[in-house]
């Protein structure tokens, strides 16, 4: 069995694992009502059956919405180099109201106000 394992081992390749190198967008800063998010979260994503992987997942879409609410750009197009530079702009997460009483995460510019859906 040692000659099997030794024999193995022999024909792989080693792995390299590396980190990717992380490219960020931007020039930015996010702040938010931390409780009133962290409630709506965990009030409207948690799940029992899944754990805290949908919170995770609820994260993930507030990164997606920062970076389309900073570049102006749709989930589909591309940033360029020249989407980094510039100054520092800043965000925050905030809570619209929908119609039936409910609400959805946003992302906007800092001190833009948050409409209700009906009011647009």
């Amino acid at each position: 069995m040692s000659l099997l394992r030794s024999s193995r081992s022999a024909s792989l390749p080693a792995l390299e694992v590396k980190t990717a190198p992380h490219h960020w967008v931007g020039h930015c800063h996010l702040t938010a009502k931390q409780t009133e998010v962290c409630e709506h979260i965990a009030k409207e994503k948690y799940d029992w059956a899944f754990g805290a992987r949908v919170l995770g997942d609820a994260v993930a879409d507030i990164k997606s919405n920062l970076c389309i609410s900073y570049t102006g750009l749709g989930p589909d197009e591309e940033i360029f180099e020249g989407t980094n530079g510039g100054p520092l702009q800043r965000f925050e997460v905030q809570l619209r109201p929908k119609e039936e009483g409910s609400s959805e995460i946003v992302v906007l510019p800092k001190g833009q106000i948050v409409l209700p859906v009906e009011w647009k």
